[in-house]
């Protein structure tokens, strides 16, 4: 990414309610709501219920698809990198229920990354 980007991102960020789903994490983050694990779905479905942003999830493949599970994505957005690693962790878990339209793929000018964007249909 370019340094423009990254300067967006950062002040983007400073904008942005951050939500952490954690039975581990203890203490007072600031402009952070720890919300608990068997409270995940009941939240965000009230979060999402809401006028407002998008909610954006990143980092957390087993909290996505068991949001997926639960109806509760929209849309799926995947970077795919230019490294192929031979070994990992799956992108979905087990059998994912649902099916997936693409909408949008972008490719940056200094980049050899792809994001794929798909609604969740």
């Amino acid at each position: 990414m370019s340094g423009r980007t990254h300067n967006d991102l950062s002040q983007a960020s400073k904008h942005i309610k951050g939500i952490v789903i954690s039975d581990t994490l203890t203490g007072n983050w600031q402009d952070v709501r720890i919300i608990r694990r068997r409270d995940a779905y009941q939240q965000l479905a009230e979060l999402k219920r809401q006028d407002g942003k998008d909610i954006l999830i990143t980092g957390s493949r087993t909290l996505w698809n068991d949001l997926l599970a639960h109806d509760l994505i929209d849309e799926i957005h995947l970077l795919i990198g230019n490294h192929i690693l031979g070994q990992g962790v799956p992108v979905f878990a087990g059998k994912t229920p649902a099916s997936l339209r693409l909408i949008e793929t972008r490719r940056w000018d200094d980049s050899d990354n792809v994001l794929l964007r798909y609604e969740v249909v």
